[in-house]
């Protein structure tokens, strides 16, 4: 059975390959619907789930760790709230995922109209700074991988550098700081998930470990609607330079208050 010090390596090397797949399949698709057309491209996708299942039947199930469930009844929620409340490292996790989710991990709806309005580009330029952002990605997931020490040291880092990489964005005077403010942000932005998630599975029960990372995952991927509705909104108002600059200011904001309420409690 693995130990809990190879998780943190284990959620790098989860995150490293959904960066690739994020990056290659989009790509792998066009050369397919280009080549052999539309439905010859889901047939292949649909044949290619056949090595996911062969991979979960191969499993030593003797080696993975026996879950503990809740027991069935009405307030599950309500009890995950409550246990990750009572816990101040629990909760700081979830509120810095959230602010990142929010505010961070809207630059799909910020960086068609910043590279083609702002920067005076074109669906090249988009398509340049996606892939920036996936290169940042899969990056900030390697470096996960190799570097040691405490998760919540790991998660405040990368929240100075998504900070400051939204702040390089914001001000940016042309394309070549833009691309790397956005490979920073990409590679902060996943440091920030693989370090936040693995804090949050090495620190809860395994009772409570399943509902915790749901809340988790509320927090980080089902708060990009609102993320993207507030960018949406902000680029209305000035562009999309005002919505780096203000999700800049409200994580350094809520990254502050995380790291003085750390302090605090580990006086």
């Amino acid at each position: 059975m693995s130990s809990d010090a190879e998780l943190p390596n284990a959620v790098a090397l989860n995150s490293t390959l959904a960066t690739v797949n994020r990056t290659l399949g989009p790509a792998l698709a066009g050369v397919l619907i280009a080549s052999v057309g539309m439905v010859w491209c889901f047939v292949i996708n649909t044949v290619s789930y056949a090595a996911l299942l062969i991979a979960l039947s191969a499993i030593d199930r003797s080696t993975l760790r026996p879950p503990q469930f809740a027991p069935a009844g009405r307030g599950q929620v309500r009890a995950a709230l409550s246990y990750a409340r009572r816990d101040d490292q629990i909760w700081r996790t979830l509120g810095v995922a959230a602010a990142v989710g929010t505010f961070a991990w809207n630059y799909g709806i910020l960086i068609p109209v910043y590279a083609t309005v702002t920067m005076s580009g074109d669906a090249s330029l988009y398509g340049l700074m996606l892939s920036t952002v996936g290169a940042g990605s899969f990056f900030g997931a390697l470096i996960m991988a190799r570097v040691s020490g405490a998760q919540d040291s790991r998660m405040y880092a990368a929240l100075a550098a998504i900070v400051a990489s939204m702040t390089l964005a914001a001000v940016a005077p042309g394309v070549a700081p833009a691309c790397l403010a956005l490979f920073v942000l990409g590679g902060a932005g996943t440091a920030v998930l693989i370090s936040s998630q693995t804090h949050l599975q090495l620190r809860v029960s395994d009772q409570m470990s399943g509902r915790i990372m749901a809340l988790f995952s509320v927090a980080f991927l089902g708060s990009k609607p609102l993320g993207g509705a507030l960018g949406g909104w902000m680029i209305d108002i000035s562009g999309p330079r005002l919505g780096f600059a203000a999700g800049a200011l409200i994580i350094a904001a809520v990254g502050s208050w995380a790291s003085i309420h750390r302090h605090l409690s580990n006086r």
